[in-house]
């Protein structure tokens, strides 16, 4: 039962915010949809509660293998199902091109922000700043779009002319 409960109380709602740029398409297009998502990635996961939650469930998974299945379930797992999804609509509007969808979303997940985040997991008080995070988001959407999009100078284009979202009230 302390498992179900766990991984119901998992950071549903913010789990769903990430995805939010993904399952209500804007007008701006994709660049400005997976520019959205890296954003919400990044305030979500960078959040200091949210990678203690992370630290615990690291330090806990070998001793409590159930409870990092759960996380991963919940969680990760989760978010990688819908951006999968994502990419495999854009892919059949023409928009991208990979031969896999999930190594492309695993792809797009590790430019955008593994390295900041796992310097934040082990280093408490090295979680970057504004600018810093938007320069890992720039050049990892900008890999991204050279390696998978059918359209890469339009959409680095697209990319140049956005700006990054104001912070959150927990920053």
């Amino acid at each position: 039962p302390a498992k179900d409960d766990f991984s119901a109380a998992m950071m549903v709602e913010e789990r769903d915010h990430m995805l939010e740029s993904f399952e209500y398409p804007s007008a701006s297009g994709m660049v400005a949809e997976l520019y959205a998502f890296s954003w919400h990635y990044a305030d979500v996961v960078l959040r200091p509660d949210m990678l203690n939650l992370a630290r615990l469930i690291i330090g806990e998974a070998q001793r409590l293998p159930d409870i990092g299945r759960a996380y991963q379930a919940s969680g990760p797992d989760r978010v990688l199902a819908g951006m999968i999804a994502y990419l495999e609509r854009q892919g059949a509007a023409g928009r991208l091109v990979f031969d896999d969808a999930e190594l492309a979303a695993e792809d797009l997940w590790g430019l955008i922000l593994s390295a900041p985040r796992n310097r934040a997991l082990h280093i408490p008080d090295a979680v970057p700043d504004r600018t810093t995070i938007e320069r890992y988001i720039r050049n990892g959407l900008r890999v991204f779009l050279r390696a998978y999009s059918t359209a890469p100078d339009k959409d680095l284009a697209a990319l140049s002319s956005l700006t990054p979202p104001p912070a959150t009230e927990t920053e």
